[in-house]
């Protein structure tokens, strides 16, 4: 089982029930996907069981047993160890007499302890360093902090779970070139990152190339060239991309803040426009003649600020009102064009990093010459999600699913 040829093998998948017993179950588990993404605190997954020895009913599985899945890279020496927490049996249908198949998710041991932990306290300090304070004082791990925060606040949180804490922080703040952060586990390393999207896409891409579906070895061997095929990307589409009028009509481009300053009594309206307070990483593909429409400010954002409900550092309701947009709008802009992309995995590639793909343009190759690169879809592209599959099918299988995201078109650096 899972011994093919396509770099990754399942080397143990055991079970541990409620009473404490242990069972090796990699004989009959069919499928494993795992799940990891930048909008996801933890990895978490599925598992697919063929069940002919009554298992459901007799260990019994009763959504309160931790599976341990170890992976290993072929030709590779580093194993890969993750517990996970089983939340119980999701689909479970008879395959035929004697036989059934169960489906189990499966959820990380610390969204557990999330769902049994709660607190009332305040913090205080920078918005990244309290994210990271929070991680490492619920979960005990330290989180790898790669943004420089925007903001320093005190924060009262009355009777919350840790996760909700995070998000309250996550979803109000940003990094310090108004940004969206992000908190994330990573499967193959194990780190917890915190790190910003425009900080994301800076980095240094992973150069990737669409699969070469034709056989074009001069010899005619269908085969021959598959090793120099292996780690690249297939099955490439794009989900959505560049929904201009959505920007347009909820805001996103222009708007009026309705600024309620409840310390000082004041109110004080404030012109939003996203070219001039806000950031887009990629090219901008609003076109000059498409801004000649965001003037007119038609949708009205309120935001309330208590600028003194501490004497050092400001409560998060008092951050700037234009940053506050900015993030928004930023947040919107990541997502403008989605890209689905199936392959193998590439050597060392995790979410929240980059990478570099060209995207076919749909027009026939009359000649060895001619450029079958769209300049305006390929480029660089932040990895949001991934999802591991492992299959025991035809001796073992390995592939990944990628949803890339870039918040402009194509800038050409690459």
């Amino acid at each position: 089982m899972f011994n093919g040829p396509n770099s990754v093998e399942v080397i143990q998948v055991i079970l541990r029930t409620f009473d404490d017993e242990l069972y090796d179950i990699t004989p009959i588990v069919t499928e494993i996907a795992l799940f990891e993404g930048i909008s996801n605190y933890f990895v978490e997954g599925e598992i697919a069981i063929l069940d002919n020895s009554g298992i459901l009913a007799s260990y019994p599985l009763i959504g309160q047993e931790r599976i341990e899945i170890t992976i290993k890279r072929k030709n590779q020496d580093k194993f890969i160890r993750k517990e996970f927490f089983l939340t119980g049996p999701q689909n479970v249908a008879q395959v035929n007499v004697g036989t059934g198949g169960i489906l189990m998710s499966m959820t990380s041991i610390n969204a557990v302890i999330n769902a049994q932990s709660i607190f009332s306290r305040s913090y205080s300090g920078l918005n990244t360093d309290l994210i990271a304070q929070i991680y490492k004082d619920f979960f005990e791990i330290d989180v790898t902090v790669q943004s420089i925060g925007g903001s320093s606040h005190n924060i009262v949180f009355p009777y919350m779970k840790p996760l909700q804490a995070l998000d309250y922080i996550i979803s109000k703040t940003s990094s310090v070139d108004n940004s969206p952060l992000f908190l994330y586990e990573r499967l193959y390393d194990n780190d917890v990152i915190l790190k910003s999207f425009s900080d994301m896409y800076k980095e240094d891409p992973i150069d990737v190339t669409s699969r070469i579906s034709a056989n074009t070895n001069a010899k005619g061997s269908s085969t021959i060239d598959a090793q120099n095929q292996k780690g690249l990307l297939s099955n490439v589409h794009i989900e959505q991309a560049y929904n201009a009028f959505y920007l347009l009509d909820n805001g996103f481009l222009s708007h009026k803040i309705e600024e309620i300053d409840y310390n000082n009594k004041k109110f004080t309206e404030i012109d939003f426009n996203y070219s001039e307070h806000s950031n887009v990483n990629s090219e901008d593909f609003i076109t000059d003649q498409f801004k000649q429409g965001i003037n007119t400010k038609s949708l009205a954002k309120i935001n309330y600020k208590a600028p003194r409900s501490f004497e050092t550092l400001q409560s998060i309701s008092s951050k700037d009102s234009l940053s506050k947009s900015s993030y928004r709008t930023q947040e919107t802009f990541r997502n403008n064009i989605n890209i689905i992309a199936h392959g193998d995995h590439a050597e060392g590639l995790s979410v929240g990093e980059t990478l570099y793909m060209k995207y076919p343009k749909f027009m026939p190759m009359l000649s060895t010459g001619d450029d079958s690169k769209d300049k305006i879809n390929s480029g660089v592209f932040v990895v949001n999600e991934i999802i591991h599959k492992y299959s025991a099918a035809n001796g073992g299988k390995y592939e990944v699913e990628l949803m890339l995201s870039r918040d402009g078109i194509n800038d050409d650096r690459y």
